[in-house]
């Protein structure tokens, strides 16, 4: 094929634009924190797309490998809001396991009421695949923004999404309160299915609503394995609201 006469030609640019886009990814660092796992797992993910490269150079054979991995499995993009939400429909519909969702805004309030339209028939698929298939479990981490207008929106919003979703044991919630954890995380929204799709959103960027191109998708199982790791850890420090059939309002006052 071309792209491995080519790759075998330029190993070593082709090794410098790999830094180039680790520089890239690790932009969005900012939206994680730092003292924890996300700058971590963002270089580890950069050093091994690199030491594919010079691992495959040993011999013909491993090359011709890693070459394939490269071209059949990862595949990350930067795009608009809109695409975002096309991509992340196209996901949760194939989803078999797991649709882990963590929207941390903490000032803008979140509403399922959106001028995209692939956002709201995002909100309207989610939902429907929680009542309908309770073998896939989906986690939701609720930022509660420090503004008080913020803060009410937000609330009302979620006690709407739990109460119509309270009989979904495969529904579980948690909160992120920043008047508790303020300067602990950056705002930002991330979305996890199964072992095979992430995306990032960055709210702290508002051209991407329309097309600025501020979010990020990827679809490489190496990749978000890592992210399920970081979300976990922040699952583990939010207020349990929902656990099976459980809720608990008093963690929204």
């Amino acid at each position: 094929m071309q792209i491995r006469k080519i790759l075998q030609e330029h190993y070593t640019t082709i090794a410098i634009i790999l830094a180039i886009i680790v520089t890239a990814i690790l932009y969005f660092v900012d939206c994680f924190n730092h003292e924890q796992v996300g700058g971590f797992t963002l270089i580890a993910v950069g050093g091994l797309a690199v030491s594919m490269i010079f691992t495959a150079l040993t011999s013909e054979k491993n090359f011709h490998n890693a070459i394939d991995c490269l071209e059949h499995r990862i595949s990350s993009q930067k795009v608009t809001r809109k695409e975002h939400y096309k991509l992340l429909n196209r996901a949760i519909s194939n989803a078999k396991k797991q649709i882990w969702i963590m929207t941390i805004d903490s000032a803008l309030s979140s509403s399922t009421v959106s001028t995209i339209p692939e956002r709201t028939e995002y909100y309207k698929a989610l939902k429907k695949i929680i009542k309908s298939n309770k073998n896939i479990t989906v986690r939701r981490i609720y930022g509660l923004p420090t503004d008080t207008q913020a803060r009410q929106n937000k609330i009302t919003w979620i006690n709407s999404d739990i109460t119509e979703l309270k009989d979904c044991p495969n529904f579980q919630a948690r909160v992120f309160d920043w008047n508790k954890f303020d300067n602990t995380l950056s705002p930002f929204s991330l979305q996890i299915v199964d072992d095979i799709f992430m995306g990032i959103v960055n709210t702290q960027h508002t051209t991407g609503i329309e097309g600025g191109g501020e979010d990020i998708c990827i679809e490489d199982k190496n990749v978000v394995q890592y992210f399920n790791k970081y979300y976990e850890e922040v699952w583990q420090k939010c207020n349990m609201l929902k656990t099976g059939n459980d809720i608990i309002y008093t963690v929204l006052n």
